[in-house]
């Protein structure tokens, strides 16, 4: 019997924002955007400030080296800018509420950094989802198994009592992997849709 119902944030409960991070390197260091993208994915690529293992400041020094360039003073509006356009959803969040009613566990499973994580706390993002597993504060990241099990381990089930929603594929694999039934997230429709398909009551 599935007990809980566990959420990713980025492109479920809000709106995905992440491109815009590209597009703010592009402007801060003065280059292209695909170069910025390369720059980017290569700062990005072992999930360490994800991981909470490294600073904003310390991303910005990899994509400095990587681009050969001076670190512009404004470096911190790279990660804080996307926060602006960021939104809740509110066709996910009447799902959410719906699977409280009906006694499910709603946990959060977010990769995230630390001032991303300040906004949505400071702003009551969180406050529908219990207990939170974000990446910067457990020390792992999405598709890594450990993730998943620090979350079955918080809520007290077994795999096969919890379903994963993401929009990222590789996500969703990662979830599949350890036996926890996985949803790719499109829009909310869809999600009742699959979640209805498994016996969850919403």
């Amino acid at each position: 019997m599935i007990k809980a119902i566990i959420f990713d944030m980025g492109g479920v409960v809000v709106n995905r924002t992440d491109y815009i991070i590209p597009e703010e390197i592009a402007h801060s260091f003065g280059v292209s955007l695909e170069i910025a993208k390369q720059a980017y994915d290569e700062a990005m690529k072992d999930n360490a400030f994800q991981k909470g293992i490294i600073s904003e400041e310390e991303v910005c020094q990899r994509i400095q080296y990587f681009l050969n360039k001076p670190l512009p003073h404004d470096y911190k509006t790279i990660f804080t800018k996307q926060m602006q356009i960021t939104h809740l959803q509110k066709e996910v969040l009447d799902i959410v509420n719906s699977l409280k009613k009906n006694g499910y566990i709603i946990p959060l499973l977010s990769n995230t950094c630390k001032p991303h994580v300040e906004y949505h706390k400071k702003h009551g993002d969180y406050h529908l989802f219990s207990p939170l597993i974000l990446s910067s504060e457990v020390g792992f990241a999405k598709p890594d198994a450990e993730i998943y099990l620090i979350a079955l381990k918080k809520i007290n089930c077994k795999p096969e009592e919890a379903v994963f929603i993401d929009d990222k594929q590789k996500c969703v694999d990662g979830a599949i992997a350890v036996g926890i039934y996985g949803i790719l997230f499109q829009n909310a429709k869809q999600l009742l849709s699959d979640l209805r398909n498994l016996g969850v009551k919403v």
